[in-house]
């Protein structure tokens, strides 16, 4: 709860689906206590009024169990985030205590208007029930779709960290964050160029350093690759290795471009996308005598200020550019600045740069990278563990679900089942329209696995950032989701057979 309610969306509707689907149960699918109380003279409202008697122990976990999470976290933090855990408790309590109050009311009152006698009787249960039960699986199977891909997208962003070698690798640099708009004269080309030009002398003086990752042209066709741009300050303060194992320096102004280890780019096509679009700036002598080579697999550390960004890449494209500010733009510059790609070398040279040059008004604050990381990795955790209980959650309502739609499917067509079997067909065509089921459900969510699989991977086209750790590992989501539909599709045939079997033992005895 200290991180909000950001990311829980999964989580909280696998919850409600889960809930609201007892629910239904617990009234319509078990209306004998309905009829009980309607043979006593109850009215329909005070019926309604009995069943919402239920929700006083959810209320009861509710108003004892907040305060006891307010009470560790005082200990924890001294209650730091107050504010944040007031309202993810405020939405928690109202998306899971409203949908089952509702759906007690409207069980309640759909149990209420079914004959007193046939209830009694042990009549089967209405077909739009069973409809209902079926037709709840498919969110819970898209719940979970979506649960998979969003834990491996949040241990993908929590790997991408390395605790302690990147908070040594990050050392004393400060980022600087921009104000936030609307800042006067922040739509003006002026402005824009004071700040780059801010930045173009702090890289002059070797006040600030470039670590700019983008994504650069592969030169042989639409597709990208990771690129990290990095200066002669850079290289003081990251041991860069060549792949003879020479340590990589400035000593020219001369542009070198490194490729990734074992990579089967073809150099010289990344060299020619290079001068062509991202090192057009540049001085002709420069773009005429590009060197460099191969790099070492150690990787290279880019001062990531969030998670959409690896904070150690080894397969980049590094491009070594010694006079950054002679070789971008001004609006170039002050757009890395913004984003984290331009860092200082320390809190005490940004305070000192930004009071020379008057911008005290356009920076909100000075952030440590090391504290940055921390944050980062704080967060990951987060999203790690509600990724984690999401996918259970999932899980764990997609079979009851599936329990809950087998049990009703046959209690309305047990005579049809046992007639069938006893017939001697086969147990697979009996339960066909089960499988049938089950077919559209794995399909469906295969169809979501695709689609979401789609979206988040990398194509090239920069649509979606190769850069992002989440979307690199979008591969390995699907494939994790299609294991998780897989074994829930398993785990709902037993249950047909299980209830299959269930039902021809019971009829069999003659009850």
């Amino acid at each position: 709860m200290t991180g909000g309610v950001q990311g829980t969306s999964q989580l909280t509707g696998t919850l409600v689906l889960g809930c609201v689907a007892l629910c239904f149960v617990g009234t319509i699918g078990a209306p004998r206590r309905t009829a009980v109380r309607r043979l006593h003279g109850r009215s329909a409202g005070a019926i309604v009024c009995a069943e919402l008697s239920e929700v006083r122990a959810t209320l009861t976990v509710v108003l004892v169990g907040v305060p006891v999470v307010g009470l560790l976290l005082w200990f924890h933090n001294g209650l730091a985030s107050w504010e944040t855990f007031a309202m993810s408790a405020a939405v928690f309590t109202t998306a899971l205590l409203v949908p089952v109050v509702a759906a007690h009311v409207v069980g309640t009152l759909i149990a209420v208007r079914r004959p007193i006698a046939a209830t009694l009787r042990g009549a089967r249960l209405p077909g739009a029930l069973v409809l209902v039960a079926h037709a709840a699986r498919l969110p819970a199977v898209l719940l979970l779709v979506a649960a998979v891909f969003d834990v491996t997208a949040a241990v993908a962003a929590a790997r991408s960290d390395s605790g302690d070698r990147e908070l040594q690798a990050a050392g004393d640099a400060v980022q600087l964050w921009v104000t936030p708009d609307p800042r006067p004269g922040s739509e003006t080309q002026g402005y824009w160029d004071r700040i780059g030009d801010f930045v173009g002398g702090a890289l002059d003086r070797h006040d600030a350093l470039l670590t700019a990752a983008v994504e650069v042209g592969t030169g042989t066709g639409p597709g990208s690759v990771p690129g990290l741009f990095v200066d002669a300050e850079y290289l003081r303060h990251q041991d860069l290795r060549a792949e003879n194992g020479d340590r990589i320096t400035v000593t020219d102004d001369r542009i070198t471009v490194w490729t990734p280890p074992g990579s089967d780019l073809d150099r010289r096509a990344v060299i020619r996308a290079l001068v062509g679009w991202e090192l057009r700036g540049a001085p002709d002598e420069q773009r005429r005598h590009i060197g460099g080579g191969a790099l070492r697999s150690t990787g290279a550390y880019t001062y990531a200020g969030d998670s959409s960004a690896a904070s150690w890449s080894t397969d980049a494209v590094v491009v070594v550019v010694p006079d950054a500010s002679g070789v971008f733009t001004p609006d170039q510059l002050g757009a890395w600045l913004s984003t984290g790609d331009v860092v200082f070398t320390s809190e005490a040279v940004a305070d000192h740069a930004i009071e020379a040059a008057g911008l005290g008004d356009e920076f909100s604050a000075v952030v440590s990278v090391g504290q940055a990381v921390a944050e980062r990795q704080r967060q990951a955790a987060t999203a790690v563990g509600i990724g984690v209980l999401a996918v259970i959650s999932g899980l764990t309502v997609a079979v009851v679900l599936a329990v809950i739609s087998t049990a009703a499917h046959h209690r309305r067509h047990g005579r049809r089942l046992f007639a069938g079997i006893a017939a001697g067909r086969p147990p697979a065509r009996v339960n066909g329209d089960l499988l049938l089921v089950e077919g559209l459900l794995l399909s469906a969510g295969g169809i979501a696995v695709v689609h979401r699989w789609w979206q988040t991977r990398p194509d090239g086209s920069g649509a979606v950032s190769a850069l992002d750790p989440a979307a690199r590992a979008a591969g390995v989501s699907g494939v994790s989701a299609v294991a998780a539909l897989v074994v829930l599709t398993a785990v709902a045939v037993a249950v047909v057979a299980v209830s299959t079997r269930a039902v021809v033992r019971s009829r069999g005895s003659g009850s």
